[in-house]
């Protein structure tokens, strides 16, 4: 009787890659579970997070040194270069390229932060983030706001952090005394890069 769950030569080849590419340890400790592997007819596509841009060309070189694999496609991103693909999807698109968009990647999600106008801008934001994103999860903290509130951005490494437009930078807080731990941060505290969608 045969495997009712034997593998096709695409997902065979699909293990065999990230076999490969597990071996390396710089990926296996920083990167591995953020890449994914797509294979079509011997050609083999990376997409997904890895933790720099020299670990990316290590996967991909790993990648064709597995028996079968005629051709490697490298769409593996760093963090910093997804936040500034997302963040350049939004400028250039006339939807959403007024808007005041920052966007942070963190563990392999996409977080966006500002401020809105309506749930409809916000929708939008999101739908075109995550065709952007390439099928990373985005996590939206955009708050609403009514048209024509004064807003004070608090981002101090975004671009409109830096502007004329922008109102303060956040106070430091206190260093804690020798031998206490600071506070935690969270993801969604965390203020976001310089990465910014969408012009003053």
């Amino acid at each position: 009787m045969a495997d009712e769950y034997e593998l096709s030569p695409d997902e065979r080849l699909c293990h065999d890659v990230m076999d490969a590419i597990s071996r390396s340890e710089p990926i296996r400790a920083s990167s591995l579970d953020g890449i994914r592997v797509k294979a079509t007819n011997e050609t083999v596509e990376l997409k997904g997070i890895i933790a720099s841009e020299a670990l990316s060309y290590v996967a991909e070189q790993l990648a064709r040194t597995v028996p079968g694999v005629k051709a490697v496609v490298n769409h593996l991103a760093t963090n910093e270069g997804l936040e500034r693909h997302v963040a350049m999807a939004l400028a250039s698109d006339e939807s959403t390229r007024h808007q005041r968009v920052a966007v942070r990647v963190v563990e392999g999600a996409v977080f966006l932060y500002g401020a809105v106008a309506s749930q409809v801008e916000a929708d939008g934001i999101v739908a075109l983030a995550s065709t952007a994103a390439d099928g990373l999860k985005v996590q939206s903290r955009l708050q609403l706001l009514p048209s024509g509130e004064p807003v004070i951005l608090l981002w101090q490494n975004s671009l409109e952090g830096r502007g004329e437009a922008a109102a303060a930078k956040p106070a430091q807080a206190p260093a804690p005394p020798a031998g206490e731990p600071g506070p935690q941060v969270t993801p969604s505290e965390v203020p976001p890069p310089a990465a910014v969608g969408g012009a003053a």
